[in-house]
């Protein structure tokens, strides 16, 4: 976005030796500006709320912002604080997030959890595009899935 702004008032300051030319030189900024507004906020979907955020961010972070129920029973209160280690933040995840990282993949790799089980770390990802997200029971999220509350 700062770079679509300060593109634009460059060509306006050109625009005022050229005034011949100023109108295609207000439609490129106005189509810089649409093109760069148009860009939406990926889209979280979880327990029967639906949350936006910004693309990159941390998907526990966005999660715990939103006051959204990441843990299970004692979990909300005794697991690593986003460190990847405990694995009581694990999710199904549906959309686009980052790849798995080495320690999401160390955790994963050991019980309680499997990696088989198609389970995320949701302190391990960032979000990349819109998600539908679903926790399961137990402490670790690796049991059944667990139905919204309404």
């Amino acid at each position: 976005m700062v770079w679509v702004l300060n593109s634009c008032l460059f060509v306006r300051l050109v625009a005022e030796y050229f005034p011949d030319l100023r109108s295609h030189f207000n439609i490129f900024c106005e189509a810089s500006l649409k093109k760069e507004q148009s860009k939406t906020m990926p889209t979280i979907t979880f327990e029967g709320r639906t949350i936006e955020c910004k693309s990159g961010e941390n998907l526990r972070r966005v999660l715990l912002n939103a006051k959204l129920p990441l843990y299970n029973g004692i979990a909300s209160a005794i697991h690593c604080r986003g460190m990847g280690t405990c694995g009581t933040c694990s999710l199904k995840i549906e959309g686009d997030v980052s790849e798995m990282t080495r320690i999401e993949k160390w955790r994963l790799g050991f019980p309680p959890h499997r990696i088989e089980n198609g389970l995320r770390l949701a302190c391990q990802c960032q979000v990349l595009g819109d998600l539908k997200l679903t926790k399961h029971d137990g402490m670790w999220g690796n049991g059944s899935p667990r139905t919204a509350k309404a």
